[in-house]
């Protein structure tokens, strides 16, 4: 029998890889229809629009899915995790959601607007409404992006000392940090991967059932642009990302790595003795001469931080906690006010008994950043392979070639779930980095409430991806 903790996040994991998924889909699927409209606005061939025609059928019903799973994923937020809202009142403020859902109506128009009223516009308008489509849709991630950046790395938070809760001293911190930015950019562009996958895997079936169909030929070498250019942008931000982490959540990279302890010029271990020399120094701090830290050096503490100073120890940053609750008390003037926010940014170590709390086990997270990885360059290959059987006389390796690539839209899928998972997981056990921990903020229902919620959503979600299985008969 799995502890309530599991079953909440495995209730809470369910509808977000929905959402997920369908969004990428649909960011994708907006990309590339906006393409393929342009390419009709300058050609002027009829085959063009009919092709557009035939892809909106397919971004009707997962923008749905992604509408319903979406609502579908803040009903389980609000019932499972209404601990961490108390403890956080901001994060479900009325205007943050009311942003979101503004954007998300915004986005909704705009899209029956481009699917319905086709006949009272002019092609360059129609254009134009379907590029804002896709901009005002992904606009609309921002927002969860930029609180999923923030609890990773709580900049501008203070707590107050009269009810604990955690508010900010600026909310551009939150909404704009260079985290929430890199990784909103990261996801977008891992979006236009999992939807130009799905397109190119759609084209080659097609293609294959009717080699006479030309412009599905056209339409994968689209497919293939928009996924190769998209998968290298993933790539590069994701450097960028990695270092960001490194220096911000040394525990999630020292887990990555699997590193117990760490040093200068380390190697990145690929697998078993498969290694590249200074290279994890080289993506973690840019530098083949940087230090870093294992997980036992981010449990003892006292190597230098990136920002300057020296990491503190897990036992500092608990009796800090534990003094916070004492100081919170008796605070009558500036200089207390100022000793309280110090010893407060270490508050979640009170919860933590010992150091092993704040470690993760390697192997999952080991292996899944290996997937990503792997999954990654493999898609680059497969795409090499697909372009030269579009461009190959010999039909038998064509086909067998169009036949593995329909796979790449799994792998597509798979490569961004795995980075998804690390990002999400790989903070455990905290809900907000140092602040507040998993377990504070876990509501204490019976068990069989939880397996009954756990049924429902596994039914809801089977629902929806049938539905969208006989919406667009595949």
């Amino acid at each position: 029998m799995f502890q309530p903790s599991t079953l909440t996040q495995i209730i809470t994991t369910i509808p977000a890889i929905l959402f997920w998924g369908f969004f990428s889909l649909s960011s994708g699927l907006l990309l590339l229809l906006a393409i393929i409209e342009s390419i009709h606005f300058f050609v002027r061939k009829d085959r063009w629009i009919q092709y557009f025609n035939y892809w909106r059928q397919w971004l009707s019903s997962f923008l749905w899915i992604t509408l319903a799973s979406w609502v579908g994923l803040l009903a389980v937020l609000a019932i499972n995790w209404s601990n961490l809202f108390l403890k956080v009142p901001f994060i479900i403020s009325l205007v943050s959601v009311g942003c979101e859902i503004f954007v998300i109506l915004v986005a909704a128009i705009l899209l029956y607007l481009m699917q319905k009223k086709r006949e009272r516009f002019s092609a360059k308008n129609h254009l134009i409404v379907t590029w804002l489509s896709g901009l005002f849709f992904n606009l609309t991630l921002w927002w969860p992006v930029a609180i999923s950046a923030w609890a990773e790395c709580p900049l501008g938070t203070l707590v107050n000392s009269n009810d604990m809760t955690l508010s900010y001293s600026n909310l551009s911190w939150v909404v704009l940090s260079p985290l929430a930015a890199l990784k909103f950019f990261h996801m977008m562009t891992s979006c236009w991967v999992v939807g130009a996958t799905f397109f190119t895997s759609i084209c080659c079936v097609n293609y294959l059932r009717n080699q006479a169909l030309e412009k599905d030929k056209t339409c994968i070498f689209i497919g293939i642009t928009v996924t190769f250019l998209s998968l290298v942008l993933t790539m590069c931000i994701g450097d960028s990302t990695g270092y960001t982490v490194a220096k911000q959540q040394p525990m999630k990279m020292a887990t990555i790595q699997d590193i117990e302890k760490g040093g200068k010029q380390m190697p990145f271990t690929l697998f078993g003795p498969i290694k590249f020399s200074n290279m994890l120094s080289r993506l973690s701090t840019h530098s083949n001469f940087g230090f870093v830290p294992g997980k036992e050096d981010v449990v003892n503490g006292g190597y230098a931080l990136p920002e300057g100073g020296m990491a503190k120890s897990f036992q500092e940053k608990h009796d800090l906690a534990l003094q916070a609750f004492k100081t919170r008390h008796g605070i009558n003037d500036e200089r207390q006010e100022q000793q309280f926010r110090y010893e407060s940014q270490y508050l979640g170590y009170a919860s933590l008994n010992s150091p092993s709390q704040t470690k993760l086990s390697s192997d999952i997270f080991f292996w899944a950043f290996r997937i990503m990885i792997g999954t990654g360059f493999f898609l680059l290959l497969l795409l090499g392979s697909l372009i030269y059987a579009l461009i190959s006389n010999t039909s038998t390796w064509s086909n067998r070639i169009l036949r593995v690539n329909i796979l790449t839209f799994p792998l597509a899928l798979c490569c961004t779930l795995c980075g998804w998972f690390i990002a999400e997981f790989g903070k455990y056990p905290w809900a907000i980095t140092d602040f507040i921990t998993v377990s504070d903020v876990l509501p204490h229902y019976p068990t069989f409430i939880y397996y009954a919620e756990l049924i429902l959503v596994i039914l809801l979600s089977i629902a929806l991806i049938f539905f969208s299985i006989r919406k667009n008969k595949i």
